[in-house]
């Protein structure tokens, strides 16, 4: 594993790992990727739960979030 993802939030059922990306540093698809190439979800496959990769995007300008994909 290279590096470390950008959050994790865990429950019960499921793992949940988000990558975020300024809108000016790639898209959705690059944060997804990015967490595949990088195998942030490795440490979690033996726990049997649920994992729910998401890559976000956030504007500079509107500090808000453009885009978004769950996969």
């Amino acid at each position: 594993m290279n590096g470390r993802c950008d959050a994790v939030c865990e429950n019960d059922s499921a793992v949940y790992i988000f990558e975020f990306k300024m809108e000016s540093n790639g898209c959705a698809d690059d944060a997804l990727r990015q967490i595949d190439t990088n195998r942030y979800a490795d440490p979690y496959l033996a726990s049997g739960k649920n994992i729910v990769k998401i890559g976000v995007v956030f504007s500079g300008k509107s500090r808000s979030i453009t885009e978004y994909k769950v996969s």
